[in-house]
C-alpha cells in the first residue's frame, strides 16, 4: 500500500499497489493436426492453434517457420500452412511488453480409413402403415464403411458442413432410425480412445417400398334399447367400411 501525504495540510490518501510478474508461455508445445487422407500431408489454418496456445486473451502470438525468420521478423505465417509428418514451428508470444519465443512441435495424426460415400439400396420393403417410412438399423453397415481392424466408435448425424467439418443433428438411436424413400446420413468414425481426429462417411439410403395397404378407420354402431353396456358386434362388418374408398 502507498500513502501519499500533502506536506502543507498533512492530509493523506492510501492506495493499493499491485505487482505482476509476466512470463508469457504457451499452454502446450505439442500440437496435432488430423491427416484426413492419411497421405502424410495436410493444409491447416495456422490461427486455429491460438486457443490451444494462449493462456490469456490479451496475448499476441505470431507464427514463424524457423528461428532465423523469427529473429529477423520475416516470413510470419498468418494463413494456411502445409504440414508433413512432423514439423517444428516457432511462436513469439507478446504480452504487456514482455516477449518470449518457443519452438512447437506439430504432428500429423492418422484418421480412420473409411469409404467417403456408401450407397445403400434396400429393395422390396413393406411400407407398414402406408406412411412411406420404415426403421433402418444404421449400425449394421459399419463393416461396409470402415476399412480397418482397429477398434472404432461410430456416431450418426443428419447435418454436415464440409467447410468447417462440423456435424449437427445427432441420431441418438441409430438401430431404429426411421427413414423415407431417400435419406442422407453422415457417419463419424474415430478410433477408440482418440478424442480429436475422425473421418466422415456419407450414407445414401434408398428404400424401394412395396405397394402399401390403404385402409380407413371404421366405426361400428348398434342400437342399445335397454341401455345395456353389453352389446355384441361382428368385427367382419367393419371390413367394407375400412376398404371403402
Amino acid at each position: 500500500f502507498v500513502r501519499i501525504t500533502d506536506k502543507d495540510s498533512g492530509c493523506f490518501t492510501t492506495r493499493e499497489l499491485t505487482f505482476y510478474l509476466l512470463n508469457p508461455i504457451p499452454r502446450t508445445q505439442n500440437l496435432e493436426v488430423c491427416d484426413v487422407l492419411n497421405d502424410g500431408k495436410e493444409t491447416y489454418m495456422i490461427r486455429t492453434f491460438l486457443q490451444k496456445l494462449q493462456n490469456y486473451s490479451d496475448e499476441v502470438i505470431q507464427f514463424f517457420p524457423d528461428a532465423t525468420s523469427e529473429a529477423n521478423n520475416v516470413g510470419e505465417i498468418t494463413g494456411n500452412y502445409d504440414f508433413t509428418s512432423t514439423n517444428t514451428l516457432y511462436i513469439r508470444i507478446t504480452s504487456h511488453g514482455c516477449k518470449r519465443v518457443f519452438p512447437i512441435q506439430v504432428k500429423l495424426v492418422p484418421t480412420p480409413n473409411v469409404l467417403p460415400i456408401k450407397e445403400i439400396i434396400i429393395a422390396n420393403i413393406c411400407d407398414n402403415n402406408a406412411d412411406s417410412q420404415e426403421p433402418i438399423d444404421l449400425t449394421k453397415y459399419q463393416s461396409q464403411i470402415y476399412l480397418e481392424n482397429k477398434p472404432a466408435q461410430f456416431y450418426y448425424f443428419l447435418g454436415y458442413d464440409e467447410t468447417t467439418g462440423s456435424l449437427s443433428n445427432q441420431i441418438y438411436n441409430p438401430p431404429t432410425f426411421v427413414a423415407g424413400t431417400s435419406q442422407r446420413v453422415y457417419v463419424k468414425t474415430r478410433f477408440v480412445g482418440g478424442e480429436s481426429c475422425a473421418s466422415v462417411t456419407i450414407l445414401d439410403l434408398k428404400q424401394n417400398f412395396l405397394a402399401p395397404i390403404y385402409v380407413h378407420d371404421a366405426t361400428l354402431k348398434k342400437c342399445s334399447y335397454d341401455s345395456s353396456s353389453l352389446v355384441s358386434f361382428t368385427l367382419s362388418d367393419a371390413l367394407p367400411l375400412m376398404f371403402n374408398s
